[in-house]
């Protein structure tokens, strides 16, 4: 479904959202290109209605749904890709993300779909935050980190586009446990957002808001309480997987697949890490096993 947002801003609703700049000359820059290439000729069909011709594609982060169509736009009709450096290097080599979900081993099949998985897609020019013309299209680049490592929004006039880094109500209310790799950059970038100025948001999912203060807030409120959660489940040395199924177990969630295992079990160590940093927690090795503890 697309949706005009502003003057030629456009937001297109899917699964994952994708966002669409056209210039007063009909020349489009497109935010993030949705999970595989169905979702790319959607966009297509949709440009070639508005007599958009798109030169140039900003991905927000190298996560497959949301450059999983980057491929279609690249390899059939030599649209230039730019991202930040991290995540260019994930995008062009994209077996990166499931290999780094399961732990830096060769992933088995389970982490091989295609919502872990995307097409390789070559990207032309690395971005960098602040000022950026691409194709004639002023914008700026917004650093947004902690959903993943390296992952920016776009500015353009009143309008951020913003990625993952907060998720709607209902997307929390569903998953209970939002997928993070640095919490506390995490936590600081919703703090940036809620104190932000801009008019409208224009989220990586949901619809868009011309107000994000209470669903920051209730980000947040999650993040903060995924770290609380496993500080109290630390009553005695615990494994890993031991504080997820706490976790998983306090909001009721019982996963189904592998690819929820690892995506989860990345969040928990995200909040081990972040509750490390703050000195609240320490590891040990007891009979070769990997354990966390309290820091007393």
């Amino acid at each position: 479904m697309l949706k005009e947002i502003s003057s030629g801003v456009y937001l297109f609703r899917g699964g994952s959202n994708m966002g669409l700049i056209v210039s007063d000359e009909g020349q489009g820059l497109l935010i993030d290109t949705g999970l595989d290439k169905d979702a790319a000729r959607k966009v297509g069909h949709s440009l070639d209605e508005l007599g958009v011709e798109l030169r140039a594609i900003i991905i927000t982060h190298a996560h497959a749904d949301h450059f999983g169509g980057g491929h279609y736009f690249v390899r059939g009709l030599g649209v230039p890709v730019y991202a930040s450096a991290l995540e260019a290097a994930v995008i062009a080599n994209p077996l990166l993300e499931p290999l780094y979900l399961f732990g830096g081993a060769e992933p088995p099949k389970e982490l091989r779909e295609r919502f872990l998985l995307a097409k390789p897609c070559p990207v032309a020019g690395i971005i960098k935050p602040g000022p950026m013309n691409v194709a004639g299209i002023e914008v700026e680049i917004v650093p947004l980190p902690g959903h993943a490592p390296n992952q920016i929004g776009v500015a353009y006039g009143d309008v951020l586009f913003c990625a993952d880094a907060f998720f709607p109500l209902e997307v929390l209310e569903k998953h209970k446990i939002p997928f993070c790799v640095n919490i506390g950059l995490a936590l600081e970038t919703l703090e940036r957002l809620a104190e932000s100025s801009y008019a409208r948001f224009a989220p990586g999912h949901g619809d868009p808001l011309e107000s994000v203060e209470e669903v920051v807030h209730l980000n947040a409120v999650r993040l903060r309480e995924i770290k609380g959660l496993i500080y109290e489940l630390l009553d005695r040395p615990r494994q890993s997987q031991e504080l997820l199924k706490g976790v998983c177990d306090f909001y009721g969630l019982r996963m189904e697949m592998p690819s929820s295992f690892y995506l989860n079990y990345a969040t928990i160590h995200a909040a081990l890490n972040s509750l490390q940093a703050e000195g609240q927690v320490g590891m040990c090795l007891e009979a070769n096993v990997l354990l966390w503890l309290r820091v007393e």
